[in-house]
């Protein structure tokens, strides 16, 4: 995909908001942000599924509850 600078900036912007609401414990915030990242970048359902897995494994499955 080839983005635009201020689609860059865009998308620089909510990755860093995303990733202060996770550091900060606020994952409802950050799910809503990283559905927000997920529809720009593109996402297929195999990366979807790939990161539910990793989230089951580590943490019970919090984007299962999102993302089905």
């Amino acid at each position: 995909m080839h983005l635009k600078p201020l689609d860059k900036t865009y998308i620089r912007n909510i990755l860093f908001k995303y990733l202060e609401y996770s550091v900060a414990g606020e994952a409802k915030e950050a799910m809503q942000l990283e559905k927000v990242l997920f529809t720009m970048l593109e996402a297929t359902p195999e990366n979807l599924e790939s990161l539910e897995k990793q989230r089951a494994k580590y943490n019970g499955g919090f984007l299962g509850y999102f993302y089905t």
